[in-house]
């Protein structure tokens, strides 16, 4: 643009210089303007015109870059405008998610209150279902002296029901039937007290009465199945105190168990015993397939014989001086 401006100042310069040449020269000198003089005014003319042009051009460009930066200004604050709209946006984002994030701490901690909560309670079932155990557990206690007392009583029966046999045979002249400590006839009759099973799940021998106990474990499970007891005919009674005397011991009773529509393949069962102390030696015989086989007894105790079995059929008692086995 300044070399424009000395172009258009020196071409008017030249041509002020050479109108004042021409306005100087008298009429009637002796130069006149030649055609080269005028050639060069033509020329300094069109030169001029051309620096016009050249200034309108540039001033053209000049106002069109204006209006092009005022186009950048206008993008650059709208840019600007949608900046901080944007960074609004941004803040307001970066504040819900502060708000969710606290939301969710919030909702953590009672996360964790409930969960506190549900362990109290579970630790409070938990004592319930201790005080229930215990509670539980003296109704059994309670219900085992309860049995304790009921054996005794029907032991003390037993007692009192041979005594009266034995006490009824010496009034009539005949043989006393043998006590409990004795070894029994070798008939299978002659031994047999009053046959007293009756409608009660128990027999009568010798003074001694068995039944099974409740609670018997089915398959290791304690369940509420019932065995019922009868006591063998004569020959099986022969047998059994054949097997005893084998044995060097006494036969104390024997019967042939049942469980109708009860299965199983091992049974746990707690048989009543009148007459059996904790001291003695007893073992326990089934009849399997025409021959005596022991079977495995858990416990002896004051008129109690634990055994274990894995079918029905005779079962015989035996006090013994030491465990026997046969072949």
């Amino acid at each position: 643009m300044k070399k424009i401006l000395a172009i258009v100042l020196t071409s008017v310069m030249l041509v002020s210089s050479s109108l004042a040449v021409c306005a100087a020269e008298p009429s009637t000198g002796s130069k006149s303007i030649t055609a080269e003089d005028i050639q060069k005014l033509v020329d300094a003319i069109e030169a001029l015109q051309k620096s016009n042009e050249n200034l309108q051009q540039a001033n053209q460009n000049l106002q069109d870059s204006n209006r092009n930066l005022q186009d950048s200004n206008r993008n650059l604050m709208n840019s600007n405008s949608n900046l901080q709209q944007s960074n609004q946006e941004l803040k307001n984002s970066n504040q819900d998610l502060k708000d969710s994030n606290q939301d969710l701490k919030d909702s953590n901690q009672d996360l964790k209150d409930s969960n506190q909560e549900l362990k109290n309670s579970n630790q409070e079932l938990k004592n319930s279902n201790q005080e229930l155990q215990n509670s539980n557990q003296k109704l059994v206690d309670s219900n085992s002296e309860l049995l304790n007392s009921n054996d005794a009583l029907i032991s003390s029966n037993a007692a009192l029901q041979s005594s009266v046999e034995r006490l009824t045979a010496a009034i009539n002249g005949k043989p006393l039937p043998p006590d409990n400590g004795s070894s029994g006839g070798s008939s299978g009759g002659s031994g047999r007290g009053s046959g007293s099973q009756g409608a009660s799940n128990s027999a009568y021998y010798n003074g001694s009465i068995i039944y099974p106990v409740r609670k018997i474990e089915i398959n290791g499970v304690k369940s509420n199945a019932t065995f019922m007891v009868a006591q063998p005919d004569g020959g099986t009674m022969t047998s059994a105190n054949n097997l005893a005397a084998s044995l060097g011991g006494n036969l104390i009773n024997a019967v042939v168990t049942s469980s109708p529509g009860v299965n199983f393949a091992t049974a746990r069962v707690n048989f009543f015993v009148g007459g059996v102390t904790d001291n003695d030696t007893i073992a326990v015989y089934q009849l399997q397939n025409g021959k005596w086989v022991q079977l495995s007894v858990s416990e002896i105790r004051k008129d109690h014989v634990i055994v274990n079995m894995t079918r029905h059929g005779v079962i015989v008692f035996i006090r013994v001086p030491a465990l026997a086995t046969t072949n």
